[in-house]
C-alpha cells in the first residue's frame, strides 16, 4: 500500500497538471451575441401557431389540428434549442462592410447531427428571424441540428436599409457569412468544430436565396462547404419570368413585386424615378411599403391586388425603357440553368400558384433533367402558396429524422 500511494500521487498530479490545448479563434465575421434565449417544443410550437394566425395564413387552432401528426413526430426527438441573436460582418451589393446580424440555433448535445441553413421566407421587418427567432422554418431540423438564419439586408441590424429582394449574389455571400460567423461562436463558446455539410431551405422568395446560397459554396471552394442537399419551394428563380407573367396577367394576391422593383431599382443602381414605377398609395410612401414595414395580410389590404392601382404599367411594358433596364438587371440575377448543382435539389411548386407563377422553377428543373443534374421537381396539386411551404418542410423532417 506504501508504495502504490507515491504512485498514485504522481498520477494524480499528471492529470491535474494536463494543460487545456483549446485554442480560441481569432474572429473574422462574428461581432456580439445581442440575444439569447432557450426554449422548450412547446414553446416553440405556441409561438409558430400564433405566429401564422397573426399573419392571417391559418388560424393556431386549424394550424395546431392540420399539422398535429407531424408534431408530435418530433416531439419525441427534440433536442432544446438555445437561439442566439448575433451580429457578424458582411457586405452589402456595393461591396461595403457592413454588420449585420441573423440567429445561430444550438441544440443542447455534445455531437451535432448536422448544419441546416435556412433563408427566412419573411419580408417584414417586425418578423424577420432576429426579432422573432422561433420560426417555423426550424421545425424540420429541431433533433440535434445546429441551424442558421441570416436577417438579410434591410432587416435586423441592417433596418434603415431597403429589403434586399431578388438580389441573390449578395444574399449568398450575406448567408455564408453568418456560416463563418457561426463557425467562430460555435468553436470559442462551445470548443465544437460545426460538420463542413450543409443542408439548405428555403420556401417563398427564400426560394430563388437558397438556390443562390447552393451555387455560392459550388463556386466558391475556399469556404470548404458541402452542401448535402437543398429542399426549396414557390420561388421566383428567374425574375424575368416571373415579372412577366405578373404583368400579364395584371393581378396578384400579394404586391411582392413592388418590393422587388424597388430592391432591384436600389441595388443595381438603375436610377429610375418611382413614378415611372408606383403610383397610388404606392407611390406616396414606397420607400417604406417596399422594405418590410408590413406584413402580407397589412401591405396586400393597403394596396390591393389589382396592378394598375399602385403600379405604373403603362412604363412596365416590354419596349419602354423602364422595364427594358429592370428585366435587363433581373436576367444578370436568375439561377441559371448552366450552373449544374453539386447536390440533390427538391424543388416544390404549387401547381396554380397564386402568389408566385410555377413557370420559372418548371423551366429551371427541365433545363436541369435535360443537362444530367440532380434535380427533383414535385408539382403541388393546389393553388395555395402559403401552405406549400409544409410541404417543403415536410419532405425536409423526413430526410432528417
Amino acid at each position: 500500500m506504501k508504495r502504490i500511494l507515491p504512485i498514485v500521487l504522481v498520477l494524480l498530479g499528471a492529470v491535474s497538471c494536463k494543460k487545456d490545448t483549446f485554442q480560441p479563434i481569432d474572429c473574422q465575421y462574428f461581432v456580439e451575441v445581442t440575444a439569447e434565449r432557450t426554449f422548450t417544443f412547446d414553446e416553440l410550437i405556441e409561438t409558430i401557431s400564433k405566429n401564422w394566425s397573426e399573419n392571417g395564413k391559418v388560424n393556431a387552432e386549424e394550424f395546431l389540428e392540420r399539422y398535429q401528426s407531424d408534431i408530435e413526430q418530433l416531439r419525441p426527438v427534440y433536442r432544446t434549442q438555445t437561439a442566439y441573436s448575433i451580429k457578424y460582418k458582411t457586405v452589402d451589393p456595393f461591396g461595403k462592410e457592413i454588420i449585420a446580424s441573423g440567429v445561430i440555433y444550438h441544440p443542447a448535445t455534445t455531437h451535432l447531427k448536422g448544419v441546416v441553413e435556412i433563408s427566412s421566407r419573411n419580408v417584414w421587418k417586425e418578423g424577420c428571424a432576429s426579432r422573432q427567432p422561433l420560426a417555423v422554418e426550424l421545425l424540420p431540423a429541431l433533433n440535434g441540428y445546429l441551424m442558421l438564419i441570416p436577417d438579410l439586408i434591410g432587416m435586423g441590424a441592417t433596418n434603415d436599409l431597403p429589403f434586399e429582394a431578388g438580389i441573390y449574389d449578395n444574399i449568398a455571400r450575406v448567408s455564408a457569412d453568418l456560416r463563418e460567423a457561426a463557425r467562430e461562436f460555435i468553436h470559442n463558446r462551445y470548443r465544437q468544430d460545426i460538420p463542413r455539410g450543409a443542408h439548405i431551405f428555403g420556401y417563398s422568395m427564400a426560394g430563388g436565396n437558397a438556390l443562390s446560397l447552393a451555387r455560392f459554396y459550388d463556386t466558391h471552394r475556399e469556404r470548404q462547404v458541402n452542401v448535402m442537399d437543398v429542399y426549396t419551394g414557390g420561388g421566383t428563380y428567374n425574375l424575368k419570368t416571373t415579372l412577366d407573367e405578373l404583368l400579364a396577367a395584371g393581378e396578384s394576391n400579394y404586391p411582392f413585386l413592388a418590393i422587388v422593383l424597388h430592391s432591384l431599382n436600389y441595388y443595381k443602381g438603375l436610377g429610375i424615378a418611382p413614378e415611372k414605377l408606383f403610383r397610388g398609395k404606392l407611390l406616396e410612401n414606397y420607400e417604406e411599403l417596399c422594405s418590410g414595414s408590413k406584413n402580407v395580410v397589412e401591405l396586400t389590404e393597403l394596396l390591393g391586388t389589382r396592378l394598375e392601382d399602385y403600379l405604373n404599367l403603362d412604363e412596365l411594358r416590354p419596349g419602354q425603357a423602364t422595364y427594358d433596364r429592370l428585366m435587363e438587371a433581373a436576367e444578370q440575377l436568375r439561377i441559371s440553368p448552366t450552373w449544374i448543382p453539386s447536390a440533390p435539389v427538391y424543388l416544390f411548386h404549387a401547381e396554380r400558384d397564386k402568389y408566385v407563377p410555377p413557370t420559372s422553377a418548371e423551366d429551371l428543373a427541365a433545363a436541369w433533367k435535360q443537362a444530367g443534374a440532380p434535380v427533383t421537381y414535385t408539382a403541388v396539386d393546389t393553388d395555395d402558396h402559403l401552405n406549400t411551404f409544409f410541404v417543403v418542410a415536410k419532405a425536409l423532417l423526413e430526410k432528417l429524422l
